[in-house]
């Protein structure tokens, strides 16, 4: 097709291009406007191409200036525009709008405005040379990257020379800066440290102190420590220690190095508390001792406890003895293991003779099968310092063997080694016993759970172990081996981003609080997709309220979740619509008693829902007396028939006491419990409606009248033109030719004539039609009288526009041929015309077709076969001519609107030439559609 292309923008990007463009193109299409009204009278004088093609794309005119467009495209005039310019023409028609496309054409690009004229369906394109435009933007384009290089090259050098100028300010200002971050870090850190500081120089003056000192310990400002003396802090402990630590300071001054030491102060809000003291001496610039520096960490809670602590292990030695436990306390550094408790109750040893094991003699009574995995269990606890929760067999003095549980915690010295383990020992030998029946019950549900579609799983909370059993695969997407590497952490990612938080801290809180726990959240599952589950199971606890171990189970409950947020969604969704509902909804049982009421009942009818509910209003006294019987008849056919449905339209009488159109649409549902029939239906007022209606019926009537006045009038215009025309021409070819041109007319022209005559401006008495037309026919040709005779059979039909201008054409065409060829001079004969209904099958009905049969306003049969029979007993058809594929004009133009009307054609050429056609009459949109058993 050549080097062109279509394009539908070509705007600069930059904003200072694009108002500048914006201005150039605003007066570019006023100037191709101005141009347009200019050249439309004149297109081919026009310098500028102007084409008219039709929708198909098919050029019908071009002009001088068009010539070189047609030539690149390879057409003439007659051929059909390129594909992509077709695109274009069917867009203008479809949306009946101007179209402006861009072409380009070796180096000279045009504009083409597509003007659809949708009257006639054809559509005039008018082409300019924009060229210009095209380079100038171009160029623009090409200017506006240069001066951005530019831009970026000096930016790019004054950039280097501000660092280089910033890193020498930078530098100069470096120490200065450094020195002033030090000395302020100094001071806020200082300050940040909870414990109380202090520096003092050798006269026991404050030097420097943090707010903690000033404020906790002084009760002061730190302004007004600084510079104070020793001795305002001396007020602040026992007077005998004051002269002991004030001599060991003077010590401190003398010696140099560090002293801790414990003691009690005063503190500034009368609270006396323990403190351990860090003194240390600092030097100044020529070395020699300046002062101390000191830090008061308080140790009141840690004393506290200590307390405590010795009571309470002196109380909890007491309770295992009663309670039947083994305390025990290993020191690691001497090997020694303290025993306490019930020691002969549950090892059969007296207290000596148990006092005498160790370490190596424990481990001797442990059962061999646990021996190894207990002893390793102790040495990751020493190495670590963590707390250890072991249960083993431990041999007894006979020889048997018990269940015990032991926990332990090793305790270190700072982050150094484990130098003390601390624990109790207590016989779980009936709670093994108890668990192994609990884990064949678990096995028993796991297995249940597994057939019915669900997770169990056991979480050790002790080495955060996860256990998955039961339908994993199914609920997960995983299979067991790949799920059975879920820890707790791959868990909590699987959890909904949304819902993460939210189930973290409701598990927190049944940690806290609670035995059982149930969440509900969504899950991913393996291919991304989430699920909602429910997780729900309980904890077990030790002695000290430590969870060991939660249990649960994980269901799907997707179904129901869904099932419920749309339960959920349909009910605010209900609530939505009754609120903004401008009509009326209600429910009644089948003897029509109500049973629900809601909308907008008190603008409709002026009376509120709880009048009706009452009984105090019952709407049938508000119908108009007119229409009762109407709607008492159709409330009985809903009882007598379940599957009908009514919509019909009556008047009732507002509060106000205007009268008031509503539409009423009611049927048979079934009740909530699905056992008994209700009716249920919605009211509308539609008064507003009626009046529009009746305004707009009105107006269309006297609009259609004056359109089919005018086309009937054009039409005359049209043949009256026509026949003059034929008397400038003495060929009788020529002249009959103009003949059928004005029949044709004619035939059109009665139509339109008829149609404005008729009170119904949309259907046609086809009847009455027929006799005028083929009275003017007789007429045109000037038949003899007593020569050939018009029989007529036809039933009284209504047809639409659409179908009785081409039915028309086709009779006007047929009896113009008989009157032409069937009857030489002098021969007599006559022409007969039949149009009737004929029943389709009932397999070709469809229930569409009868609902848009039924209560139709229009008499237009819809949908029902017609069979037309044009005939006559002259010459006949001559056997060597087709009457589908013939050059006859007449017949071509038969052929073509039997195809447009959907129809079929025949000819039976016996005694003489009869064409039978058979046709639908189209449906026609009503304003009313109905059910098949009930009205609207």
């Amino acid at each position: 097709m050549g080097d062109w292309k279509i394009k539908t923008n070509g705007f600069p990007e930059k904003k200072e291009d694009i108002e500048e463009e914006e201005d150039r193109e605003l007066e570019q299409e006023s100037s191709i406007k101005l141009q347009e009204k200019i050249i439309e009278p004149f297109p081919s004088e026009n310098p500028n191409p102007v084409l008219r093609v039709e929708k198909d794309g098919k050029v019908l005119f071009a002009n001088r200036a068009a010539c070189f467009l047609l030539e690149h495209w390879g057409i003439k005039e007659g051929g059909e525009l390129p594909q992509a310019l077709k695109h274009g023409i069917r867009r203008a028609f479809s949306q009946k709008t101007p179209e402006k496309l861009e072409i380009r054409i070796g180096e000279t690009t045009y504009a083409l405005m597509l003007y659809p004229r949708p009257e006639i369906e054809l559509i005039d394109i008018y082409g300019f040379d924009i060229s210009f435009r095209v380079r100038a933007e171009e160029k623009l384009r090409s200017w506006h990257e240069r001066l951005e290089n530019l831009v970026e090259l000096r930016t790019l050098e004054y950039i280097e020379a501000n660092d280089k100028l910033a890193w020498e300010i930078t530098e100069r200002k470096g120490i200065e800066k450094t020195l002033r971050n030090n000395l302020q870090f100094l001071e806020t850190l200082l300050d940040s440290i909870p414990s109380p500081v202090f520096q003092r120089d050798r006269n026991d003056i404050y030097v420097n102190c943090n707010e903690s000192f000033a404020r906790q310990i002084m009760g002061l400002p730190k302004k007004l420590v600084i510079g104070g003396s020793f001795s305002e802090f001396q007020k602040k402990i026992p007077k005998e220690l004051a002269e002991i630590y004030y001599k060991h300071d003077r010590e401190l001054l003398d010696s140099r190095g560090s002293r801790y030491y414990e003691t009690r102060v005063n503190c500034a809000d009368g609270v006396s508390r323990d403190f351990l003291f860090h003194k240390a001496t600092y030097e100044n610039s020529l070395g020699e001792v300046a002062g101390v520096v000191g830090v008061m960490l308080d140790i009141t809670p840690c004393k506290e406890a200590e307390k405590f602590f010795r009571k309470g292990e002196k109380r909890y030695r007491i309770t295992a003895k009663q309670t039947g436990q083994i305390v025990y306390d290993y020191d690691v550094e001497s090997g020694k293991i303290g025993w306490a408790g019930s020691i002969q109750q549950l090892t059969g040893y007296s207290s000596e003779e148990f006092s005498q094991v160790d370490l190596e003699g424990w481990i001797a009574h442990v059962h061999p099968e646990d021996r190894e995995r207990v002893w390793e269990s102790h040495e990751k606890c020493m190495e670590n310092g963590e707390k250890c929760l072991e249960e083993y067999g431990f041999r007894k003095k006979d020889g048997s063997y018990i269940c015990v549980e032991d926990v332990g915690i090793y305790l270190k010295v700072g982050d150094k080694r484990v130098c003390r383990v601390l624990g109790v020992i207590k016989d779980i030998t009936e709670k093994r016993s108890s668990r192994g029946k609990l884990q064949e019950s678990e096995e028993r549900f796991r297995i249940t759970t597994e057939q019915t579609g669900q997770i169990v799983f056991e979480h050790d909370h002790g080495d955060n172990m996860i256990r998955w059993a039961g339908a994993v695969q199914d609920v997960t997407g995983y299979t067991a081996e790949e799920f059975s590497k879920f820890d707790y952490a791959m868990w909590t990612n699987h959890i909904h981003p949304r819902d993460r938080e939210r189930v973290l801290g409701e598990l927190r809180i049944f940690h806290m609080t609670d035995t059982k726990f149930r969440v509900e959240y969504r899950f991913r599952k393996k291919d991304g997709t989430y699920i909602h589950v429910e997780d729900s199971g309980v904890y077990q606890r030790n002695e000290e309220g430590s969870i060991r171990r939660s249990l649960g189970v994980i269901k799907d409950i997707t179904g129901i979740k869904l099932a419920s947020e749309k339960l959920k969604e349909s009910e605010a969704r209900y609530r939505s619509f009754m609120k903004n509902f401008r009509g009326i909804a209600f429910q009644m049982g089948i003897d029509f008693t109500l049973i629900l009421i809601d909308g907008n009942t008190e603008e409709t009818t002026g009376y509120c829902r709880e009048e009706f509910f009452s009984g105090k209003v019952n709407w049938y006294q508000l119908v108009h007396p007119a229409d009762r019987y109407r709607v008492f008849e159709n409330r009985g056919r809903l009882k007598k028939d379940p599957l009908l449905l009514i919509g019909h339209e009556y008047r009732i009488r507002h509060r106000d006491g205007n009268i008031r159109w509503v539409r009423e649409i009611i049927q048979n549902v079934s009740d909530p419990s699905d056992k008994k029939r209700i009716l249920q239906g919605t009211i509308y007022d539609i008064s507003k409606q009626k009046e529009a209606e009746e305004s707009l019926a009105k107006v269309e009537e006297i609009r259609k009248k004056e359109i089919h006045h005018r086309i009937k009038n054009n039409l005359q215009v049209i043949s009256s033109l026509l026949e003059l025309q034929a008397e400038k021409f003495d060929d009788p070819e020529v002249l009959e030719a103009f003949r059928e041109s004005q029949n044709r007319v004619a035939t059109m022209a009665i139509i339109h004539e008829e149609l404005y005559r008729s009170r119904n401006n949309e259907t046609l008495d086809f009847s009455a039609y027929l006799q005028k037309l083929t009275a003017d026919l007789f007429n045109s040709y000037i038949v003899r009288k007593g020569d050939v005779g018009m029989q007529l059979n036809i039933e009284e039909i209504f047809l639409g526009m659409d179908t009785a201008v081409p039915l028309g054409i086709i009779i006007n065409e047929l009896v113009s041929n008989s009157l032409k060829h069937a009857f030489p001079s002098g021969r007599k004969g006559e022409v007969c015309i039949s149009l009737c209904r004929t029943e389709e099958n009932n397999e070709n009905k469809s229930i569409s077709n009868i609902i848009n049969n039924m209560d139709s306003k229009s008499p237009v049969d819809k949908n029902i076969q017609h069979i037309l029979v044009v005939s006559d007993n002259g010459l006949g058809f001559p056997e060597n001519v087709d009457f589908r594929n013939t050059n006859s004009l007449g017949l071509q133009l038969v052929n073509i609107l039997v195809e447009q009307l959907e129809g079929t054609i025949e000819l039976e050429n016996d005694s003489g030439t009869k064409f039978k056609i058979w046709f639908k009459e189209p449906c026609q949109s009503s304003e009313r559609v109905s059910s098949a058993k009930g009205e609207i």
